[in-house]
């Protein structure tokens, strides 16, 4: 069961993530909203998605541990994890910036002296795409937990499979 301090601050970590990313895309002229409005509704929407959409619903907030394996690293360790929000699985369903959060802007033939510059740069920028469009599906179908100590002192934090991971509840 999640508790109000770790929702909070699930609430602040996708709040302060969200903010930069839409300071990066924020364009006045598109947008009727400040950049905190925006990053406060998307939050608020991020939260609603985990916690109502399958399969995130099964299991965020939830305690977990890794499966057949100790807890932590070397010089690091953990006594539980926390499922956390995955923001990547929410910008896969909804795409809310409407390419992605992360996707960068396609070269404009105007900032090119040669048309083979042109399209050099329009090949590395969709091998670019290509790439980022590959990694998130795959962080999309993972969970985001941030690993606490016996005292609740977040640790670190990781992506990891759902079947590396055992619930503690």
């Amino acid at each position: 069961m999640m508790t109000q301090e770790f929702f909070e601050s699930e609430v602040a970590r996708l709040r302060e993530l969200l903010n930069q990313k839409c300071e990066k895309y924020y364009d006045p002229d598109a947008v009727y909203t400040t950049v905190s409005e925006w990053a406060e509704g998307l939050t608020e929407d991020v939260i609603s998605f985990n916690i109502e959409e399958e399969p995130m619903s099964d299991i965020f907030g939830n305690k977990v541990r890794l499966k057949n394996s100790g807890q932590g690293t070397e010089g690091v360790i953990v006594c539980y994890g926390i499922v956390g929000a995955n923001l990547f699985f929410y910008d896969d369903k909804n795409k809310p910036l409407f390419y992605g959060l992360d996707h960068t802007h396609r070269p404009m033939r105007s900032d090119y002296d040669t048309d083979e510059q042109y399209r050099e740069a329009v090949q590395q920028h969709n091998a670019n795409e290509n790439q980022q469009y590959e990694r998130r599906k795959q962080l999309a179908g993972t969970l985001f937990v941030r690993w606490f100590d016996k005292n609740g002192n977040q640790q670190c934090q990781g992506w990891h499979d759902s079947d590396t991971l055992v619930s503690l509840e």
